[in-house]
């Protein structure tokens, strides 16, 4: 399977603070990479997993490709239901899977994000409610992500991104260190 797959709907990179898609760390406690240590977490992501993609229960919509074919089957994300946001991606991801469509992490992409940097202090909140009602409307996607996490799905792929990081030649920025953890290596 492929990103570029005809039945995948979105695709999300890799990042800091991203929930299932958050490196070096599974749980999103990342550190915000500076625009160089950016850059270089870019290129090692791309050095260690450069067009390999694997099917995920949903996007992150901090960063996330809809294809086409997907939004217009799909419809809209609903911003009457989840108001400023958090949650409106997921419940998307679920309508389109419902239709057939896929969800992939793209394991040879990183991108930087803030985290929660557009709601100032209002976010919790937003996120407790947005919670509440994706699971209202989809009963068990909380216990499924939970699973899907416990897995540990995208581990190969943070351990070959650390291994091509630490084989890295020259100087590394300090905030794109981490230690690597334990984790097979990704079969192709």
């Amino acid at each position: 399977e492929t990103a570029a797959a005809p039945r995948t709907g979105t695709v999300t990179p890799f990042s800091n603070q991203a929930g299932l898609f958050s490196y070096p760390g599974q749980d999103g406690k990342n550190p915000m990479p500076d625009q160089q240590q950016t850059r270089w977490l870019m290129h090692m992501a791309q050095a260690a997993n450069a067009g390999q993609a694997l099917r995920v229960p949903t996007a992150n919509g901090f960063c996330m490709y809809i294809r086409h074919d997907c939004l217009a089957a799909t419809g809209p994300l609903r911003e009457d239901v989840f108001a400023q946001g958090y949650g409106e991606e997921n419940d998307f991801c679920l309508r389109a899977t419902a239709q057939g469509w896929w969800h992939m992490a793209a394991v040879g992409a990183f991108v930087a994000h803030a985290g929660g940097a557009s709601f100032k202090g209002g976010g919790a909140a937003l996120r407790q409610r947005n919670q509440r009602v994706l699971e209202t409307l989809h009963p068990g996607y909380h216990a499924c992500i939970a699973r899907w996490r416990a897995r540990r799905t995208l581990e190969p792929w943070r351990r070959r991104f650390d291994l091509v990081r630490l084989r890295a030649s020259g100087p590394r920025p300090a905030a794109a260190r981490a230690a690597p953890g334990k984790g097979a290596t990704p079969g192709r």
